[in-house]
């Protein structure tokens, strides 16, 4: 009711977990400690979450609203021979869970948005326009972005290929630590995402 109240369409989940949480370790840095249950996520892990997520989605799809998962670089983490975030989707409704696509976090792990977007048009309903340095891949949550244009991502592609797909929202996402000031850093961003859409 809140969601609606407020004009939300979406409610995004961030982050799987798992169906046991005494495996997540309690030290003194608790984000060590998330990181780490997160790069050990197994495919019965990402099958748990699949059925989590198809269950809250076709609640939520009930209220009216889209649900949707957010992706990292832990999600391309190869398991069995599986990548988990194709497992996911695999396993996941697409009536009841969308994708919010983290471009960033895909390059980063050596992937390639534009592969994703045109092997599963319509699953990625949002995408966050997020540029990394270029480095060597990693699905470790190790990332440095940039403004959307000086990284290493091939923007006029991506979004040439979000169209096709049916993308519906777009966001610029920068993550700390930032090397300018974010607001300038999002005003150079749109500056060169004008440039390239013509909008």
């Amino acid at each position: 009711e809140i969601a609606q109240a407020l004009g939300v369409e979406y409610m995004i989940s961030s982050t799987p977990w798992v169906s046991d949480p005494s495996r997540r370790r309690s030290s003194a840095n608790p984000q060590r400690d998330f990181l780490d249950l997160m790069q050990s996520l197994t495919l019965d892990d990402w099958k748990w979450n699949a059925e989590q997520f198809n269950r809250i989605g076709e609640q939520v799809r009930r209220a009216g609203l889209q649900f949707g998962y957010h992706n990292h670089g832990f999600d391309f983490r190869i398991s069995d021979g599986k990548i988990a975030f194709e497992e996911l989707l695999r396993l996941t409704d697409p009536a009841y869970v969308a994708i919010e696509m983290d471009c960033g976090w895909v390059v980063n792990a050596g992937y390639d948005p534009v592969d994703l977007l045109q092997r599963y048009p319509g699953r990625v309903q949002l995408l966050h326009l997020k540029d990394i340095e270029k480095k060597e891949p990693t699905t470790e949550f190790d990332i440095r972005s940039v403004v959307v244009g000086r990284g290493a991502i091939d923007w006029k592609s991506v979004l040439g290929a979000a169209q096709a797909a049916g993308v519906a929202g777009y966001f610029v996402e920068l993550e700390p630590p930032f090397a300018r000031p974010p607001m300038e850093q999002l005003e150079a961003s749109h500056v060169f995402l004008r440039s390239i859409n013509g909008r």
